[in-house]
C-alpha cells in the first residue's frame, strides 16, 4: 500500500502580519486540500523484491524488469549518443547484458535508476573509446587521382604494372634505385 508524502509546509519568509492579511492561518497547516490526491512514494517494496529475484537468477523477473526500464533506458540512451538510434540500440544490449551479469538488489527505484543509468553511461563512455582507438582509414590515392577503369581479370595485371611503371618514374633516381634493389633484386634494407 503506498504511502502519502508528507504535506509541504509553506513557511517562506513571510511574516505573520502579511500572512494574516492574505487570508493565510499563522498555524502551520497542510497545504494539501481534500480534493488534492497525494503522490505515492515509488513502490520501493516491489523494486526491491524485483531486484532480489533478478539477483537470484530468476528470468522472470528480469522480464518484468526489462518491461519496466527497457523503454526508459533505450530514451536516455538515444539522448547521450544524439539521436543515433542504432548506437542506443547497441549500447542498450551492453547495458542490459552489464545488468543482468552483476545483479544485486535494490531498495528503492530511485537507487535502482541511479545505477542502471550510471551502467548505461559507462556503456556510452566505452564505446566512445572504443571509436577513438579504432584505426582511422587513411586512402591511398590522393581525391585528384585518376580512377582506374575496371577491366577483366587478364587485363588486369598489365593495366598494374603501368600503374607501377608510372610510379617509379615518378621517383627521384636514388629511391627508384633502392626500390628497385629490394624489390626486384632481393636486396636487403
Amino acid at each position: 500500500m503506498p504511502s502519502a508524502r508528507p504535506a509541504i509546509k509553506l513557511d517562506f519568509a513571510l511574516p505573520d502580519a502579511i500572512r494574516e492579511g492574505l487570508g493565510c492561518r499563522s498555524e502551520s497547516k497542510p497545504v494539501m486540500g481534500d480534493k488534492i490526491i497525494p503522490l505515492p512514494n515509488p513502490d520501493a517494496e516491489r523494486v526491491r523484491r524485483m531486484t532480489a529475484r533478478m539477483a537470484a537468477g530468476d528470468e522472470t523477473a528480469f522480464k518484468d524488469f526489462y518491461e519496466c526500464y527497457c523503454d526508459r533506458l533505450f530514451r536516455y540512451l538515444l539522448v547521450l549518443t544524439r539521436g543515433n538510434e542504432d548506437l542506443a540500440r547497441d549500447l542498450l544490449q551492453a547495458t542490459m547484458t552489464k545488468i543482468v551479469r552483476s545483479g544485486r538488489e535494490f531498495r528503492d527505484e530511485a537507487q535502482l535508476w541511479n545505477w542502471l543509468a550510471a551502467v548505461a553511461r559507462n556503456s556510452f563512455i566505452d564505446a566512445l573509446r572504443r571509436t577513438r582507438r579504432a584505426p582511422q582509414l587513411v586512402p591511398l590515392l590522393p581525391d585528384d587521382a585518376p580512377e582506374m577503369p575496371m577491366v577483366p581479370a587478364d587485363e588486369s595485371d598489365a593495366l598494374l604494372f603501368d600503374a607501377l611503371d608510372r610510379c617509379l618514374t615518378e621517383l627521384s633516381v636514388d629511391e627508384r634505385a633502392l626500390i628497385e634493389a629490394f624489390y626486384f633484386k632481393g636486396g636487403s634494407h
